[in-house]
């Protein structure tokens, strides 16, 4: 069997199990079990596929059949430019958190040394990025991490001396681990669907990746009003408070900051025009 049939193939058999993006992600996995770049690729489709790249292709493949995350199978998955371990313990990095790290890196810009906190580390994606990137600005910056989920500490760890990010990581629940300590900008990607949507939700999400970073319990909201509630004392003067949100959020979130004393709390949308950053100051 040529790379071209296996792949062909591959599509067949996505489709039939209901794999949404069925041609990219057999292309993906073909990628992956041969190690050949897109463009090598190419040149050896119409050659015939060693066995045992063909049963390591089918074994993917079989595994993408029952819905396993293309990223779990890879093990990594590419954010802000950078490339990101990722298993069922941590939410797979997605591309509507990275419009909230560059208003973050906006937001801090103009401030000298800064000292930024992420709550809900989980992959450690968006502590990484803010390190990664304000630095490469010559900038004096120190980042630390919050995570409930010891296993979540260990992918962020490993992500971070994988990009060479100096992360100090605190284990525990929200603000907690911080006790007495102040930031410039706290950031956080909390869970934030309602439980009963939770099990609606694709079967690559609500099957394979971990619950307690997804269920913002009944109305969603839960950790917004414990972050905002808890992060006044926790902020320098004029410090920056931060969120992703879900889609319909702007309006509650933005009035939890409110009612916390947050000033211009703003709602701002993704590239796709639904609601996904809210910030605000003291």
């Amino acid at each position: 069997m040529t790379y071209f049939e296996a792949e062909k193939q591959a599509i067949q058999k996505l489709e039939r199990a209901m794999v949404p993006n069925a041609h990219f992600d057999a292309g993906e996995l073909l990628l992956f079990v041969t190690d050949f770049s897109k463009s090598q690729m190419l040149m050896h489709k119409p050659e015939e596929m060693p066995q045992d790249q063909l049963a390591a292709y089918e074994e993917a493949i079989a595994k993408r059949m029952e819905r396993i995350p293309l990223q779990h199978i890879i093990g990594v998955q590419d954010f802000m430019g950078l490339t990101f371990e990722v298993n069922e313990d941590v939410l797979c990095p997605r591309l509507d958190t990275e419009s909230v790290v560059e208003k973050a890196l906006e937001l801090i810009g103009p401030w000298k040394k800064p000292e930024i906190l992420d709550v809900c580390t989980g992959s450690g994606c968006i502590a990484v990025s803010l390190y990664h990137y304000l630095k490469k600005e010559k900038k004096s910056v120190s980042v630390s991490a919050i995570d409930l989920s010891e296993a979540a500490l260990n992918m962020a760890k490993k992500n971070a001396l994988k990009n060479h990010a100096y992360i100090q990581f605190y284990h525990g629940s929200l603000l907690e681990p911080v006790e007495g300590k102040s930031f410039d900008m706290i950031i956080s990607n909390p869970p934030y669907i309602p439980s009963k949507v939770v099990d609606g939700l694709m079967p690559e999400v609500k099957d394979h990746e971990p619950r307690m970073a997804l269920d913002g319990d009944e109305d969603g909201l839960k950790f917004y009003r414990s972050i905002t509630k808890d992060s006044k004392n926790h902020l320098t003067d004029h410090g920056i408070l931060i969120f992703e949100i879900g889609f319909n959020q702007g309006k509650d979130v933005g009035d939890i900051m409110r009612d916390n004393g947050y000033l211009d709390v703003t709602i701002e949308k993704d590239l796709a025009g639904n609601d996904r950053i809210a910030f605000g100051h003291l």
